[in-house]
């Protein structure tokens, strides 16, 4: 006997309907599985992610931190170094002014000063030392040689100039007051330059 064809589209049918149903509850079950194993590996790379991110945050957190307490330190020393560098410019403005002659009676001319400065040499060359010891530690070194040649030239006015003319007195003189004015200058210059002014 053969089977109709009813029959055979029966069976045909119920086994593609059976195994549409199987299909989809398999293509179901795959589907949340594949969900559920992608979510997992999402979350363990979420945690992993944040792990690292937050890692990453504390190093540059203490980065950050270690270069702010050298910046602060650095500054604290620098604010150090420019308020003895304003005592000394300070200082040096009164040295000069002190040594600096003042017009003393009407017909004073610029010899008449300069005899008073070699005057007061032994005064000024104490008011340098003083100032160079006070001072000396917040100067550069080409200031505290120039420091040392007012000295000397103090020095050598308030040696006994027996034999020494007039003129080479008032030289001598006029180079020690040229040389605490550039001293005076280039100590105003130098505080000025910190400040910006």
């Amino acid at each position: 006997m053969s089977p109709d064809l009813n029959s055979v589209l029966v069976t045909i049918g119920g086994a593609l309907a059976g195994n549409a149903v199987l299909l989809a509850a398999l293509g179901f079950i795959g589907k949340s599985w594949f969900q559920s194993a992608v979510g997992k590996d999402l979350e363990r790379f979420k945690t992993e992610l944040k792990r690292e991110a937050d890692a990453e945050l504390e190093r540059v957190k203490a980065a950050l931190n270690r270069e702010l307490e050298e910046h602060k330190a650095r500054l604290k020393r620098s604010d150090f170094l420019f308020e003895r560098e304003f005592l000394a410019a300070s200082a040096m403005l009164k040295l000069y002014d002190d040594v600096y002659p003042k017009k003393s009676h009407p017909d004073m001319d610029w010899d008449d000063a300069m005899e008073e400065v070699a005057a007061h040499a032994g005064a000024t060359r104490t008011k340098l030392d003083l100032f160079v010891i006070e001072h000396g530690a917040a100067l550069a070194a080409d200031l505290r040689k120039e420091l040392g040649r007012a000295s000397s030239l103090a020095t050598e006015l308030e040696m006994d100039m027996i034999g020494v003319s007039p003129d080479e007195v008032h030289g001598t003189a006029s180079s020690l007051c040229k040389c605490l004015e550039g001293l005076r200058d280039a100590l105003l210059d130098q505080v000025r330059s910190r400040t910006g002014a």
